[in-house]
């Protein structure tokens, strides 16, 4: 194999596929790239056999073929060359000579056949939405997916599409569920509901664009999603399983209700919880009594208590919540003020607008009587 290609483009490519190459692993093979150049086309690839990346590089093939190299040296190698076009050859024990200026590298490769590709999904399935929408989406429920893999549907995302072109984006850990609604751009045959591991869904979401124009299709099969990028494709197994009925949880009743500041209220439960240390797992003390709102934080160090002027209806209320999973809703919510819901103190409170897509809903700590 001979090929040439500008430095920042290997770098580029060499950033949005290093995220599907494993950590750890008894498999060298796994800890490599996959360089193919055939035609006029080169592509790089990493797998993991759970999320797999494989991405076009614009380049010069003067000679056709592939090779496996170890990723994390490829990629230091390429990070410390001149700014300037990379010479590649193979020969045909896979070493590798990398060339840049007066800048020589010899890389001891892999025989190409022995790394496993990308799944291949059939494109029968599709949905179309803007990659700007599938982004906000992933980064407003990312936070609730579940760090502990003793339950893997809680470890996934679910996407719902009842036979319409709205889109449900749900993730959920036990305390706290994250729900977002989204507009698809072509209305579906048949119903999707699938659960995609919250590793896949992060790295899809570090790939997707800030731009209004351009779109991402997906892929179904029923045990692989493809997100097709731009020039990239990921591939991600999907999580078994009927996922949790959520729509069981969320109750439109409540008996307390605030329409708050959303920026003001992120402040204040961020001042109480300067006395909380995470692993005390204390909560913050919500005091509802009229038109204002008492925030209480307090530790062995010290305490805090402010007042804020809140609209409320309903009942009077004392409630605790765990602070971290009121700031993760509140710091990815756009509306300058919000309604906030509450049944009593030991029921899921919930944070909601219909017309903006969004439901957050809460479990209380108890605080006793």
């Amino acid at each position: 194999m001979k090929i040439t290609i500008e430095k920042q483009e290997f770098m580029e490519a060499i950033n949005r596929a290093v995220k599907a190459v494993p950590t750890k692993t008894t498999m060298p093979i796994m800890e490599c790239f996959l360089l193919e150049a055939y035609g006029n086309e080169i592509k790089l690839t990493a797998n993991d056999f759970e999320l797999g990346i494989e991405t076009k590089i614009c380049g010069m093939v003067l000679e056709n073929g592939s090779v496996a190299l170890n990723a994390k040296l490829l990629s230091d190698i390429i990070r410390k060359m001149p700014e300037n076009s990379i010479y590649l050859e193979t020969d045909g024990k896979w070493n590798t000579t990398l060339t840049c200026e007066k800048c020589v590298f010899h890389l001891n490769g892999q025989d190409a056949a022995a790394f496993t590709p990308i799944q291949i999904i059939a494109k029968d399935r599709a949905i179309t939405l803007k990659q700007k929408t599938l982004k906000d989406m992933i980064k407003k429920t990312i936070f609730s997916v579940s760090k502990n893999d003793k339950s893997k549907l809680m470890t996934s995302i679910n996407i719902l599409i009842n036979n319409d072109q709205c889109m449900r984006m749900t993730a959920l850990d036990g305390h706290r569920i994250a729900i977002r609604y989204a507009d698809i751009s072509t209305p579906i045959k048949e119903k999707v509901n699938v659960n995609i591991p919250g590793k896949s869904m992060d790295e899809v979401g570090k790939l997707l664009s800030e731009d209004e124009e351009e779109e991402v299709i997906l892929y179904l099969e029923d045990t692989h999603v493809l997100f097709q990028i731009g020039q990239t494709l990921v591939t991600s197994r999907l999580v078994d399983g009927d996922y949790y009925r959520v729509d069981q949880m969320i109750s439109p009743d409540w008996s307390t209700k605030l329409t708050v500041e959303r920026v003001a209220l992120a402040n204040a439960i961020d001042r109480a919880a300067l006395f909380i240390r995470t692993e005390d797992k204390k909560p913050v003390k919500f005091d509802i009594r009229d038109a204002e709102v008492s925030i209480m934080g307090d530790s062995p160090f010290g305490s805090l208590k402010e007042e804020m002027d809140v609209k409320k209806e309903g009942k009077n209320m004392l409630i605790a919540f765990n602070p971290y999973y009121l700031l993760d809703c509140l710091k990815v919510i756009d509306d300058e003020s919000i309604e906030w819901c509450m049944t009593n103190p030991k029921a899921p409170s919930y944070i909601r607008n219909d017309e903006a897509g969004y439901l957050y809903l809460i479990l209380p700590v108890n605080i006793g009587k």
